[in-house]
């Protein structure tokens, strides 16, 4: 009974987190709460659709569109917290647990209606129709993949070291677009409340390529940003992962492997058009050969400066040893 409460938890727990951040998004970009489950949706693979009117001031004119992106600042750290409190002895009853009460939150979270707001467009003000499509099927596919998943890895030698750097790949994108978030919430709110939900997208998938008379530049140039991420990836791989020389190789290849699911997970597209004429036509392409590299080389780097740490201390102990 223990096992399957712990499961619960964690599906309860990587809601509430994923709920909490989606709610400070909306409130950055001035949307209605009531746009939560449709992010939420997002979040969890779910189809969104834009349709609306346009009041051109002779005629409306129709709109309609598609997101289909994943917002990463809100789906990351909603899987982090659900394999941190997954995570133990007995997956297999945890894994019903948390299957189980994702099947009903999914459950709920279809019946979502549709939530109408008012967008300025070039165009004229448009009353948008934002409509989350069922995230059942997506979303069970989520749970049951990442529970899976860990009843596999805690199956397998130098399991600690896949899970951590496993972990690492989402989390460090994440933190550097809660960051930059937050420096720009303090310029412009909105653009704080787009970097929370795509910033962490950013790093993985570069400049988002923009077209259409809505298309501008949403994010600075990703150079900066893989920068960062490249030296963090290094500092928490050398500060977690246990050093051996065997552990660099796994660090390597599992950090690889979960950086270039993540990057393809972050890219999509969104289009908003009248008429079937282009408004706005964003597309995010998955940087995976960058990932690929990035995650081989920094899971090395980082094992063995952790490696080269553990040496540094032990010739320190020797020395106070022998002088003591």
């Amino acid at each position: 009974m223990k096992n399957l409460l712990r499961g619960v938890a964690a599906t309860v727990a990587a809601s509430a987190v994923m709920a909490a951040l989606a709610a400070v998004a909306l409130a950055l970009l001035d949307l209605p709460l009531a746009l939560a489950p449709t992010v939420l949706t997002a979040a969890l693979g779910g189809p969104v659709t834009l349709t609306g009117t346009v009041d051109t001031g002779f005629i409306p004119v129709a709109l309609q569109g598609t997101v289909d992106i994943l917002p990463l600042g809100i789906a990351a750290p909603g899987v982090v917290v659900f394999v941190v409190v997954l995570a133990g002895k007995d997956l297999l009853l945890r894994a019903a647990g948390a299957v189980g009460t994702a099947a009903v939150f999914l459950a709920v979270l279809s019946t979502a209606d549709g939530t109408t707001v008012d967008v300025p467009l070039p165009t004229g003000p448009a009353g948008l129709t934002v409509q989350p499509g069922s995230a059942v099927l997506p979303g069970l596919l989520v749970v049951v993949g990442v529970a899976a998943a860990c009843v596999v890895v805690s199956r397998l030698p130098y399991r600690r070291t896949i899970l951590v750097t496993t972990l690492v790949a989402p989390s460090v994108p994440v933190v550097i677009g809660l960051i930059v978030a937050v420096v720009a919430a303090t310029r412009e709110p909105a653009l704080g409340g787009v970097a929370l939900l795509f910033g962490a997208n950013a790093v993985l998938v570069g400049s988002p390529s923009m077209e259409g008379p809505l298309g501008g530049d949403w994010f600075a140039a990703p150079s900066g940003l893989r920068i960062v991420a490249i030296v963090l990836f290094v500092v928490v791989v050398a500060v977690v992962v246990k050093p051996s020389r065997t552990n660099t190789v796994v660090a390597s290849v599992s950090l690889a492997s979960a950086l270039a699911l993540t990057a393809l997970l972050a890219s999509g597209d969104i289009s908003l058009a009248v008429f079937h004429i282009p408004l706005l036509a964003v597309r995010l392409e998955p940087g995976i050969g960058w990932a690929l590299l990035t995650g081989a080389l920094a899971g090395a780097a980082g094992s063995l400066t952790a490696d080269v740490r553990w040496r540094a201390q032990q010739r320190l102990l020797r020395r106070i040893r022998a002088y003591g």
